[in-house]
């Protein structure tokens, strides 16, 4: 004989949910107008536009003011950048603004080639690189593109050839042999006599499309590539939207991620690309990244610095309903339990069980998806 009844008490377990989600990490920043992210070991910086260099240890929960901040001239910050992929402890940042290139070394402290910047046509610099061999500094400018080699009395080069929207030069890249890439407003240009003059190569990227980062992941205002220096040769990633900045997790998992005006995408160790969900991330364009343990960072121009990550708060699963009892009276007499499961995202589930409807008892666990549960050697005669 068998006597369906109802128990008094039924329950889920916390589970931690598998959901991600963008979050913004501002405390205690003086200003959102972020121009960039770095990281120095474990601990991440941003680089704010009018209000200096700020860093966290804490992942970005609370921000304190760096030593250098007084030290670095933010009023025109442009940009604010340190490594592009994780290689050990990344123990540099740059600082590019109007009339000032700074630069700070973990073991070195800061420098700056501010009186070198004087002699731009421009004051404003966006774009900056050293090459080593022979030694020469690049400045990309709003006006063209400036360089000046290592001596007592350096004299600065205007480069040839970056005329019209040519002469906007986001990006500079040594490409070793004396061959210097500039990436500008209207594609590619290549100098095969260290920057002194420039012509368009559309081999790979077409002509009239905005480069406006060259590394190993090439960023454009059409997409993505992949850059091999023979050639040199960029092959499609990405196809489409306009990426500003990229960290890749060369030493870990291989993942890059890579972001922009408003687009954002993942590519695995095999550079298939994925997108990136956005949603969340505010201010307008993205114009730096991170990635720090299972955390991923991005700033924007003007909303500060946001977080992803799976150790973002989880969500808790939905509750279990349909609660039915099966009562068996056997020599053994058990009841059967089941339910429905209206979650995705459990760990498992928890019962619970009382006789007086207010102390309750866990008689066991099951794991996530699983429906029912059989309770044993129960008492007759006893409500449960």
């Amino acid at each position: 004989m068998k006597k369906l009844v109802t128990l008094v008490s039924f329950a889920c377990v916390t589970a931690l949910s598998q959901a991600q989600s963008w979050t913004d990490v501002n405390t205690n920043l003086p200003a959102l107008s972020a121009r960039g992210l770095a990281k120095i070991g474990d601990t991440l910086l941003v680089g704010i536009r009018g209000g200096g260099v700020y860093y966290s240890v804490t992942n970005g929960d609370t921000w304190q003011e760096h030593h250098t901040s007084a030290l670095v001239d933010n009023s025109g910050m442009n940009k604010f950048y340190g490594s592009k992929a994780a290689v050990g402890d990344d123990a540099y940042f740059f600082v590019l603004g109007n009339g000032n290139v700074q630069y700070y070394e973990l073991n070195n402290g800061l420098y700056n080639l501010n009186n070198l910047t004087s002699q731009l046509g421009t004051s404003e610099v966006i774009s900056y690189e050293k090459s080593e061999n022979p030694g020469t500094h690049f400045f990309g400018t709003p006006g063209g593109l400036y360089s000046f080699a290592d001596g007592v009395n350096p004299t600065m080069v205007t480069a040839t050839g970056l005329d019209g929207d040519a002469g906007v030069v986001y990006s500079v890249f040594d490409n070793d042999n004396s061959q210097i890439l500039a990436g500008t407003m209207a594609g590619l240009y290549v100098s095969n006599d260290n920057g002194v003059s420039f012509t368009l190569n559309d081999a790979s990227i077409p002509a009239n499309t905005k480069v406006n980062e060259i590394a190993i992941f090439t960023l454009t205002g059409n997409g993505v590539y992949f850059f091999q220096q023979q050639g040199p040769t960029f092959l499609p990633i990405v196809q489409g939207g306009d990426y500003r900045c990229y960290y890749w997790d060369m030493m870990g998992s291989g993942n890059a991620v890579m972001f922009g005006n408003g687009v954002g995408s993942q590519v695995d160790a095999n550079f298939t690309a994925t997108d990136f969900d956005l949603t969340g991330v505010s201010g307008g364009p993205i114009l730096g990244t991170v990635m720090m343990g299972e955390y991923v960072f991005v700033c924007t121009q003007d909303g500060g610095v946001f977080r992803y990550g799976t150790n973002a708060a989880p969500e808790a699963p939905v509750a279990p309903t349909n609660l039915m009892a099966t009562v068996f009276k056997t020599q053994s007499n058990y009841v059967e339990l089941s339910w429905t499961d209206n979650s995705a995202n459990e760990d498992g589930f928890d019962v619970e069980r009382s006789t007086d409807g207010q102390s309750f008892t866990s008689i066991g666990t099951v794991a996530a998806d699983v429906l029912n549960f059989q309770d044993n050697n129960l008492s007759p005669l006893t409500t449960y």
